[in-house]
């Protein structure tokens, strides 16, 4: 596509987008949308490029126009629909630039969408659309067919067939929210403004490379909360739903090209739609859940019971061997006659039978998935058709050749057909109905994930593996009575585990080693990030079964409506009333395998039950896993015998837990739940004789559903069932009531308990197997089968207890597994233990919260002990392999912890577990060259800082902590001095621990002491003085004085410090001026003077008060260089005046040595800043703490001195005790006043009088006015001394002003008609918006002026602009107009009495609204554009002059200037705010 037809292409898409945002739109623009478009003539249509994209603009105005011009527009669309099988396609010889697919069928694609759209928003439509489209296909498969529609081969191979394809790819599918498909492929073009300079960019944010999220995708798109944006991780940057917004598309269309190296679940729509083979829109949730709407009727595109028959007719046909063999012979001959160079060499289709099956199939199933209340006959006929269809799409597989060179290739026919038989596998979950059907579609899917694939099909068969998964799960939820066999081929599929994971595992990785790679949400940094080689591919596709597989057994087997199911285990559980009659076998041979049953009884003589393999029966009770490696448990069924008198409790009560499954749980002690709940029913059955109740574990490898009944319904003749398989089933007693995972029976509590004992005793058999192997190494064994079975297990275990937290024990149990497995032996599984194990804190399982979180600080401080090749503990070995993965998952933690309270409780515990990891640095440290030698163990504590960063940065700044929490901060701060982490230009440490730190500085409490401060380093931190030696104390002094710039003041002071004082004045220099230079919060300054007011500092002997506030003004200077750095925002200049406000109220503190650092540090500011001397917000504060100083002179000195709250401030001041200090205070900051004043009158006078006018009507209009102001005062004295001259008087000589008085030269009196004007107005408007809406009265100040305008009276003109701006003074909002008739007045009536009016209102308005300087520079700017434009004033060309030898009798010689005075006014305005802007 050349660069004028993408540009025609998107700027008609924008055309009608445009058009359609009006309603209505305009006739004549919809006419000029239906011009473009082609017309049909006696030939049909005639499609080139353009005339494609003016159709679908078309169809984009009427989808977002919502459906106007109907009568116009359907029927053209239908029309077009029509008309493609007979169209010319211009340009077809080559494809579209950028895709892959023929035009035709992208066009198709393209025009389908939209009428599927149209008929799901248009009810009364959609029969006609629907037929329409059904019509077509009809006469595509008579043209298909040749029999009687014969054309030619090149015609139908290149346009007939890809529409074809194009419409079966849209047919069915519409959009499922506010946004079309059709707005999908072609969406709105954003305008995104380029950065004008560095400072435009955003600042990126810091994260922490190296942590990894633990989150498995499982976890993190399904369980944990799918409705809120779920948990992040520490690198994490892109969101849940960006995530999951692709997800699976059930059966692999589309699937991602797999040449192309790009994110999972990323996939562009504008360009994968036209480029991928069989693509589609398929409505469907992330990893496959039920896609039934709640609302069948009204959320999908309802086809009714005809269109469905005539659908399934139509594919039927076209499905035929004939037809697609006839369409495959057609496309070889094409090829074959013609050279390579023919002009098809692209074409993208080889053959088009597995295409056509592909696109043909998946169309049904979107359609039919939506249908729930079809004719069974019709079910049944798509049932028998799919069936023929999957099991000729096996042997097809079997036929064709598949090599790793095909992936490679666009299209790929192995694939395709893959994708076929997943589809159909989609449909036959659809269609079925009945329990029988489900167990034998769950027989076929089972056989299918069991089967032993070649490893060159690995890849290939992912696809439809997935969906076998899912349709597994689903047969779960919709038939809960086959609920236990879905599970047991997942559970099987897993922990067997399946010959494809096995073999995936083995090619996935070098010599069948595998290390433990768990696909999480962060696919930046997943493990998969890499270089996309077939082994990569074959990890990923390991993983994806695996998280598909653990989803399932998880997705609502475990949980059905919120409620535990009552098999977990993959058995039923069978209640009988009355004896057995007949004794159940121990073993038994089912399907060449010994199955083992298990019984359980109550003895008399114990309360306890154990296990003993040599009786015929056995109690179990809470064996450990060892004493059921002998077992070969893989599902489990019980039996509950009772009495003829508890035939009723048994039948209507919860069974108690004991009788009800064995409590097998790994490492656990026997507790309450395994008593008898009821000992006077254990006594009276005792007493009676009668049997006990009796429980066995069954190991089967499928459960027939023949057995299974409805409730309370009874089987009178025992024996043995058989499912279609030939798996026996054990024998049952005649009077058994089922208790399957139906709805509304009885829940097993035992159940979730019962599966996890049966998958952790498979991890345990797996490692047992392997360790009784001969002639290998233990490394060897581990990294065999058994890596594999541990994994998915680990996973799966971890899946559960975040599953089912909320289920009692649960979490519990599955915490208990871990921990015995950890670490015993060490391996590398106890990486993927740490990380289910943050995982699970990160989902809430609050009651193992303690004990992780105490496991994890016992992992990390056993690891930071130094390294001694002496040490035999295996366990010391094991924590030094798994410990960055307890600090990556302690990270993790950090990043999606909720609640401040949790926050600080866990900011707490990594707090003290730096600083028992520093103590024990500080030993190892002493041992070889003391504290001040950064050793490898100070390493251990640096790893922590990142972690801590994470969890700071989520958090407030903490300014009042608890006084264990104060402490660990100090002691915190002092680490990372000694050990230099916050030194920028430290060698030893990497840069990622000082970004860290700088984050922590940020949040930190300020490390000012509650209690003496000599006592307080002395006794009570971390460091001590007698663990440095002399000359290391003497280089910690010559540090400090060189950081202070070897202040002359402190030089000798500093030198007399101890080690403890040493370090804790580092630590405040290091932490405010990090904090400062970070923080963004301009009380980050204020807090230095925390430092300088308290008193257990200013009372230190050691003259610790001097060197801080040597260290505050190192801190100020580096925050003003930060503040100069920063761009020039709204947001920098209410920080800077916030900071001059609070300088100024630090400058009447009661102390003097406060108040002589903030003149110090305010003279600073001012120097650097400028222009805050004539800010408006500075000036007030400045008068209103002249009026508060003033009125504390009246003030009973005798009384206590009180605290006044600055106007407009967060701050208040303490005023002197007696009146003599209260006057000199008055005194001095009058004066300082005046000094302030005259410089800002100085550089900016006109702007600085605006200001005093604005804050003396303010004071006028507010009680205040009535009393003696001395802020006013000063305000109007001022204006006096220092106003300057008038426009007359300036450029007279210095003789002159001498002899003329200052009430003749001083320019005073236009500061007082100004004032005068600004209150006179102010009332008028105040009056107007008493008796009517702002709005109303912004239009009649505007037409007013208008009516001036026209009439050029400049008095009424004047009024108008004055009342304008006193409007918009005394208003919220930015009346846009209002503002534009203010600047653009004095253009309109360009005179100078009008422009001087206009001068007076703009500054007026800039010192009174300064959110409105942008929009207000805005308008004036192109206000003077156009006296350009109309060559106003200096702008004016000049007039001829007059000849004086040839003049005539009327002509008059004489100059012509231009009018200059109102330019004059004008510019003098521009040069005072462009010199205000320089020093900003």
């Amino acid at each position: 596509m050349t660069d004028a037809e993408n540009f025609f292409s998107k700027a008609l898409r924008q055309f009608a987008r445009a058009t359609a945002a009006s309603n209505p739109a305009p006739i004549e623009k919809v006419t000029r949308l239906l011009d473009l478009c082609p017309r049909e003539t006696t030939k049909g249509f005639r499609f080139d490029k353009r005339g494609q994209d003016a159709v679908i603009a078309l169809g984009i105005f009427y989808l977002e126009s919502g459906l106007q011009y109907k009568e116009k527009i359907l029927p053209y669309l239908l029309n077009v629909l029509q008309g493609l099988t007979k169209a010319k396609w211009v340009g077809i010889e080559k494809p579209v630039y950028g895709r892959i697919l023929p035009s035709s069928e992208c066009f198709s694609f393209c025009l389908n969408t939209i009428l599927s759209d149209v008929a799901y928003e248009d009810s009364d439509s959609r029969e006609q659309i629907i037929s329409c489209q059904l019509e077509v296909l009809e006469v595509i498969t008579k043209l298909c067919e040749g029999s009687k529609y014969d054309i030619p081969k090149d015609i139908l191979c290149s346009a007939t067939v890809p529409i074809l394809i194009g419409m079966a790819r849209a047919i069915g599918r519409s959009s499922d929210d506010e946004t079309n498909l059709i707005s999908k492929l072609f969406p709105p073009e954003n305008i995104v403004k380029a950065p004008t300079s560095v400072q435009d960019e955003a600042p990126k944010e810091k994260t922490f490379s190296s942590f990894r999220p633990i989150l498995p995708r499982t976890l993190s798109s399904h369980v944990l909360n799918l409705d809120s944006s779920g948990p992040s991780s520490p690198t994490m940057h892109q969101s849940f739903e960006a995530l999951c917004s692709r997800s699976r598309e059930r059966s692999p269309t589309p699937m991602l090209p797999q040449k192309q190296e790009k994110k999972e679940n990323t996939v562009d729509d504008t360009v994968h739609y036209f480029n991928k083979i069989g693509s589609n829109f398929t409505r469907t949730k992330p990893w496959g859940f039920e896609i039934l709407p709640e609302h069948p009727e009204e959320e999908h595109l309802k086809f009714s019971s005809g269109h469905v028959q005539r659908l399934v007719a139509i594919t039927k046909h076209i499905l035929t061997k004939d037809i697609l063999a006839r369409l495959d012979s057609l496309l070889t001959d094409l090829f074959a006659e013609y050279s390579p160079d023919n002009g098809y060499s692209w074409f993208p289709y080889k053959s088009f039978s597995e295409s056509v099956t592909l696109v043909m199939v998946t169309m049904l199933r979107d359609v039919l998935e939506q249908e729930t209340d079809l004719p069974v006959s019709l079910t049944t006929e798509v049932q028998d058709f799919v069936k023929d269809l999957y099991s000729g799409g096996q042997i097809e597989m079997t036929k064709k050749h598949y090599s790793h060179r095909d992936l490679e290739k666009d299209f790929n026919p192995y694939e395709i057909t893959i994708s076929s038989s997943a589809a159909c596998v989609d449909i036959l979950f659809w269609a079925v109905r009945g329990e029988s059907e489900a167990e034998n579609l769950c027989i076929k899917l089972t056989e299918k994930i069991s089967t032993n694939t070649d490893r060159k099909f690995l890849l290939a068969h992912t696809p439809l593996l997935l969906v076998a998964l899912e349709a597994l799960g689903k047969l779960a939820v919709k038939f809960p009575v086959l609920a236990s066999s879905m599970c047991t081929s997942l559970r099987e599929f897993l922990v067997m585990p399946s010959p494809i994971l096995s073999k995936l595992n083995k090619y996935a990785t070098s010599h069948g080693r595998s290390s433990i790679k768990i696909t999480v949400t962060d696919s930046t940094n997943s493990p998969l990030s890499g270089k996309n080689k077939p082994s990569n591919k074959l990890l990923k596709s390991l993983e994806n079964l695996r998280d598909c597989a653990i989803m399932n057994i998880c997705k609502e087997r475990l949980r059905y409506d919120n409620m535990i199911t009552d098999c977990q285990t993959g058995d039923r559980i069978v209640i009988c009333q009355g004896p057995l009659e007949e004794p159940i076998p121990k073993t038994y041979l089912s399907v060449n395998i010994e199955e083992t049953v298990l019984y359980r009884v109550k003895r008399e003589s114990d309360n306890n039950d154990d296990i003993n393999d040599d009786e015929t029966q056995h109690t179990l009770g809470d064996a450990q896993p060892d004493d059921l490696l002998n077992c070969t448990i893989e599902q489990s069924q019980s039996i509950l015998t009772t009495t003829n008198a508890d035939k009723t409790n048994a039948a209507s009560q919860k069974i108690d837990p004991p009788a009800v499954r064995p409590k097998v749980f790994p490492a656990r002690k026997s507790g309450p739940t395994n008593k008898q709940a009821n000992p006077d029913h254990v006594k009276q059955s005792r007493n009676t004789g009668q049997p006990q109740m009796t429980q066995f574990m069954q190991v089967t490898n499928q459960e027939s559903r023949s057995t299974r009944k409805n409730e309370n319904k009874q089987v009178n003749t025992p024996g043995k069932s058989t499912s279609g398989r030939g798996i026996e089933k054990s024998p049952v007693t005649p009077t058994e009531q089922l208790h399957d995972g139906t709805p509304g029976l009885r829940q097993d509590p035992e159940c979730v308990q019962a599966f996890l004992a049966s998958v952790s005793n498979r991890l345990y058999r797996a490692e047992l197997s392997d360790s009784r192997k001969n002639g290998k190494s233990p490394e060897e064994r581990w990294n065999q089968e058994s890596n594999l079975i541990s994994t998915n297990t680990i996973l799966t275990l971890g899946h559960i207890a975040v599953a089912l937290k909320d289920t009692p024990k649960t979490s519990d149990s599955v915490m208990q597994i871990f921990q015995q497995r950890f670490c015993s032996p060490p391996s590398s599984l106890d990486k993927l233990i740490v990380d289910q194990m943050g995982c699970m804190i990160m989902a809430g399982c609050t009651t193992l919260y303690h004990e992780i979180m105490q496991m994890f600080t016992t992992v990390s401080l056993e690891s930071s002990a130094p390294y001694n090749e002496h040490v035999t503990d295996e366990k010391i070995k094991g924590y030094r392999q798994v410990s960055p993965h307890v600090i990556n998952a302690f990270a993790n933690i950090a990043s999606n912890i909720q609640g401040e309270n949790d926050q600080l409780e866990l900011l707490v515990r990594l707090l003290e577990l730096f600083v028992q990891m520093g103590l024990e640095a500080k030993r190892t440290s002493e041992k070889v060259s003391g504290v001040m030698k950064a050793s490898s163990s100070a390493g251990n504590l640096g790893v922590l800082i990142p972690v801590i960063a994470v969890l700071i940065r989520r958090m407030p700044r903490i300014t009042d902590p608890k006084p264990r929490l104060h402490k660990l901060f100090i002691d915190f701060w002092q680490y990372c001095v000694v050990f230099a982490f916050a030194s920028d230009d430290s060698p030893l440490w990497p840069p990622e621990w000082f970004e860290g730190v700088c984050e922590i500085a940020v949040t930190s409490p300020f490390l000012i002491s509650k209690s003496h401060l000599r006592s307080e380093l002395l006794y009570n931190v971390a460091m001590k003085n007698d663990t440095v030696t002399q000359a290391e104390l003497v280089d910690l002094r010559n540090n400090i004085c060189q950081l202070l710039d070897n202040n002359a003041e402190i030089y000798y002071l500093v030198q007399k410090l101890q080690f403890t004082q040493c370090i804790y004045l580092l630590s405040v220099y290091r932490l405010e001026t990090l904090r400062v230079e970070f923080s963004n919060d301009v009380e980050s300054v204020q807090g230095l003077y925390m430092y300088l007011e308290e008193s257990t500092i200013f009372k230190d002997k050691a003259g610790m008060w001097n060197c801080i506030r040597a260290v505050v003004d190192k801190a100020f200077d580096k925050f003003l260089e930060a503040m100069s750095e920063k761009p020039k925002t709204e947001a920098k200049e209410h920080e800077l005046d916030l900071l001059a406000q609070f300088l100024l109220v630090k400058f009447n503190h009661i102390y003097k040595r406060i108040r002589t650092v903030a003149d110090i540090h305010l003279s600073r500011l001012v120097e650097k800043f400028p222009h805050l001397l004539w800010s408006g917000t500075v000036l007030k504060t400045m008068f209103d703490i002249l009026q508060l100083l003033s009125n504390s002179l009246e003030v009973d000195p005798n009384e206590e001195a009180p605290e006044f709250d600055v106007p407009g401030t967060p701050f208040n001041f303490r005023v002197r005790d007696n009146l003599a200090d209260r006057e000199s205070t008055v005194k001095d900051f009058a004066a300082y006043s005046k000094e302030l004043l005259k410089e800002s009158m100085k550089w900016a006078p006109n702007t600085t009088k605006s200001h005093l006018a604005q804050y003396l009507h303010e004071v006028e209009k507010s009680t205040e006015g009535l009393k003696q102001h001395t802020g006013v005062a000063l305000a109007m004295e001022s204006v006096h001394t220092y106003a300057g001259y008038n426009r007359t008087a300036s450029p007279l000589a210095s003789s002159t002003l001498e002899r003329r008085p200052n009430s003749v030269t001083k320019d005073s009196s236009s500061f007082m008609a100004n004032l005068n004007l600004r209150s006179r107005y102010t009332g008028e408007v105040a009056g107007m918006k008493a008796i009517c809406k702002d709005d109303q009265l912004a239009q009649l100040l505007y037409g007013e002026l208008e009516k001036a305008i026209k009439k050029q009276e400049d008095e009424a003109i004047i009024q108008g602009l004055f009342r304008i701006c006193a409007f918009l003074v005394n208003s919220k909002d930015c009346h846009r107009h209002l503002l534009h008739s203010l600047c653009w007045t004095p253009v309109r009536q360009f005179t100078t009495k009008a422009m001087e009016a206009a001068v007076s209102c703009w500054e007026w308005l800039l010192a009174a609204r300064r959110d409105l300087n942008i929009e207000f520079f805005c308008e004036m700017a192109a206000a003077w554009q156009v006296t350009i434009d109309k060559k106003l004033g200096i702008f004016r060309e000049d007039r001829p002059e007059v000849d004086p030898l040839a003049k005539t009798e009327n002509d008059t010689i004489g100059p012509h200037p231009p009018i200059v005075g109102p330019h004059q006014l004008w510019t003098q305005f521009l040069f005072e705010r462009i010199e205000i802007a320089k020093v900003l």
